[in-house]
């Protein structure tokens, strides 16, 4: 849920997260996680290849500790199809892949893809001639100041968080749940208080740009801003801190989805306008493919509500054809497959031997 992470900071997260997971046997959680690490893997160009990599195994191993074989087959052919494309790798750097994949693909036990990775195996030499994506489209943001009593409200709910952690872990040994209960009651008050108004004055906040004259670039800031709000209302009122914080929010989950959707609709109509600005074709063209390569992550990652992934392949199969009349074509080109498991978007295989 925690928009404001991106790049090597989520998936440093994510790896921490998998280890933890697996070892307290938490394997609903752990496929779950994996998903996200395979979508993260994909869709995220601002990752180094080592780091998606990376995740492509922990997310491999995690589907392989839930007993999830067809998703570990899924993930381990993206991972395949990854260190066989990917153009800043060598071909000692891909044979390394494949090692690493072949005891993988044995615990799968996948015929076609354990003699793929034995082919491999023996010749990890590649024709590629594609580019990485260039990247740079959220670099045009332009952060505009914080009010002041915006920032000692958020400082207040971020207090008042630790408090309710340091409390929590205090009580670790009660085992009585009412009993813990009564002992956090206190500082659970405390934080829904301060949850409430800080609320409150990002809503004004953004009330009152509409009436300030800002540029494009500092709306395309602000509203990234207030997308990482709205996504942090979303993980409360799905209970994604394991207990009950904001109950108005609890009853109103539906209609903070649709916030949410609405807010990430706007951001693609801001950037949209953004990058029409851009001096040549072929800076147009990358971050096009960029933003639906973002969009598609956040719709995998369930922050764009209800918006049909198939719809946003369609959209990136054209912005990476547009992009490859530009000079550009991509060596990671990403697909909707509606025969992945689940279906979603995933690595083309485009290699010559």
């Amino acid at each position: 849920y925690d928009t404001a992470l991106t790049g090597g900071r989520r998936a440093a997260l994510y790896q921490k997260l998998a280890v933890g997971l697996r070892a307290a046997g938490q394997m609903e959680q752990l496929a779950f996680l994996s998903r996200a690490m395979r979508a993260t893997a994909l869709l995220d160009p601002t990752l180094p290849t080592s780091e998606r990599i990376q995740l492509l195994i922990q997310s491999i191993e995690g589907f392989l500790a839930a007993a999830q074989s067809p998703e570990a087959l899924d993930a381990a052919t993206q991972a395949m199809r990854m260190g066989m494309s990917a153009p800043d790798l060598l071909p000692a750097q891909r044979a390394e892949i494949f090692t690493r994949l072949d005891p993988l693909a044995r615990q799968i036990a996948d015929p076609f893809f354990t003699q793929q990775i034995d082919e491999l195996l023996r010749n990890p030499f590649f024709a590629n001639t594609g580019a990485a994506l260039p990247t740079g489209l959220f670099m045009l943001s332009d952060p505009v100041e914080t009010a002041p009593e915006l920032n000692v409200a958020t400082a207040r709910r971020q207090l008042a968080a630790q408090a309710l952690v340091a409390r929590i872990t205090a009580l670790a040994y009660v085992q009585n749940e009412a009993d813990f209960q009564a002992g956090i009651a206190a500082e659970q008050q405390e934080l829904i208080q301060t949850l409430l108004a800080e609320d409150q004055l990002r809503r004004l906040a953004l009330e009152n740009t509409a009436n300030t004259d800002i540029s494009l670039n500092q709306q395309f800031a602000i509203l990234q801003e207030y997308r990482n709000w709205s996504a942090l209302k979303v993980r409360i009122s799905s209970l994604g801190f394991g207990f009950s914080l904001v109950p108005e929010w609890e009853a109103n989950r539906d209609a903070l989805l649709q916030e949410l959707a609405t807010i990430t609709r706007n951001l693609d109509t801001i950037s949209e306008e953004l990058i029409n600005r851009q001096e040549t074709d072929a800076d147009k063209a990358a971050m096009r493919v960029e933003k639906l390569m973002w969009l598609a992550l956040q719709s995998e990652l369930g922050l764009y509500p209800n918006q049909p992934l198939d719809e946003l392949g369609n959209q990136l199969r054209f912005a990476q054809d547009a992009l490859a009349e530009q000079g550009v074509p991509l060596a990671l080109r990403v697909l909707f497959d509606s025969t992945a498991t689940p279906p979603g978007i995933r690595l083309q295989d485009n290699n010559v031997r």
